[in-house]
C-alpha cells in the first residue's frame, strides 16, 4: 500500500513562540513531529502574513529582538513617514 500523508496542524501562536527560540529548527521540527522543510515553509508563511518579522531568526534570538517592535515601528512610519528629512524637526 502506498504511505499516507497526514497534514499537522500546529496553532500559529505557537510557531510564532518557537521562532523566537535560539534551538535549531531542526529540533524543534523533531519534537513537533514535521519535517524541517516543512517548518521553515510555515515560518516563511507567517512572514509573508507580517507575524514574524522579516530577519533571521538567529539574529532575532541574538539580539532579544521584541516582536512588538516590529508593530510600533510600522505604525510610526505609517503615520510618520519614513526616515527622510522631509518630516524632521527643524530648529531654529
Amino acid at each position: 500500500m502506498g504511505s499516507v500523508m497526514t497534514l499537522k496542524h500546529i496553532a500559529t501562536e505557537e510557531l510564532v513562540k518557537l521562532w523566537y527560540t535560539t534551538r535549531p529548527a531542526r529540533e524543534i521540527a523533531t519534537e513537533l513531529g514535521v519535517s524541517e522543510p516543512w517548518l521553515l515553509i510555515q515560518w516563511r508563511l507567517l512572514r509573508r502574513e507580517d507575524k514574524l518579522p522579516k530577519a533571521n531568526r538567529r539574529v532575532i534570538a541574538r539580539n532579544q529582538h521584541d516582536p512588538s517592535r516590529d508593530r510600533l515601528l510600522e505604525r510610526l512610519r505609517a503615520v510618520h513617514g519614513g526616515c527622510g528629512d522631509d518630516n524632521a524637526v527643524r530648529s531654529g
